[in-house]
């Protein structure tokens, strides 16, 4: 850690093997924290002082999530440390809620948005997957589709869009929340639809091409 003003060096850690997710800050018990991870292990470090206040073996490629007490985590890893599993804060140790050993991902962050992840698991098909936090159990949105991406959210959080290929063509799809009653919303096999962003409640844009 580095002094901003001066460049001066805070605090030092020992060398350890580097991670490739960003570092997360949060607040828990009044001490400002950092998730941080190095190799094969999450560590939430104190931004004062540098001291670890507690590890937990993990190897992700994405930024946890934060909220409010709990952690989310995904990984790509093929280890007993494969797929996603949530944690609650705590004196010491965080303590496991669920570890769902299915849904997993490479780099790219999952996104919470009210009471679900949501994110891409690392497969044939990345298929975009809604995770329920509650319990872990997971919901393949994109089922039956290939290369599942641009996800969009409604501006009152009730319907989500994203773009797929449904045989062989890009589509818009919309679905709810809990990643049931997807649907396509283009049909139009003369296009190639695409990127959709929802304008207002009612309505959806997309981009569209020969």
């Amino acid at each position: 850690a580095l002094d901003k003003r001066t460049g001066k060096v805070v605090w030092q850690s020992e060398a350890e093997q580097g991670g490739l997710s960003t570092p997360v800050f949060f607040d828990h018990d009044g001490t400002r924290l950092a998730a941080f991870v190095n190799g094969p292990t999450l560590h939430a470090i104190d931004v004062a002082s540098g001291e670890v206040q507690w590890s937990q073996p993990w190897s992700p490629y994405a930024d946890p999530v934060i909220m409010d007490d709990t952690i989310f985590l995904s990984s790509g890893s093929s280890g007993r440390n494969r797929g996603s599993m949530l944690l609650k804060l705590g004196d010491g140790e965080p303590e496991l809620i669920w570890h769902n050993r299915r849904s997993n991902n490479a780099f790219q962050s999952w996104v919470v948005i009210g009471d679900h992840a949501y994110g891409f698991r690392r497969s044939r098909n990345d298929d975009l997957e809604c995770i329920d936090l509650a319990d872990g159990e997971a919901v393949d949105v994109s089922k039956g589709l290939d290369s599942a991406r641009a996800p969009s959210w409604a501006p009152e959080g009730d319907l989500l869009a994203f773009e797929a290929l449904e045989d062989g063509l890009c589509d818009v799809f919309v679905c709810r929340p809990d990643g049931r009653e997807c649907r396509n919303v283009t049909h139009r096999p003369e296009a190639w639809d695409g990127s959709p962003c929802f304008v207002g409640a009612q309505h959806l844009a997309f981009l569209s091409g020969p």
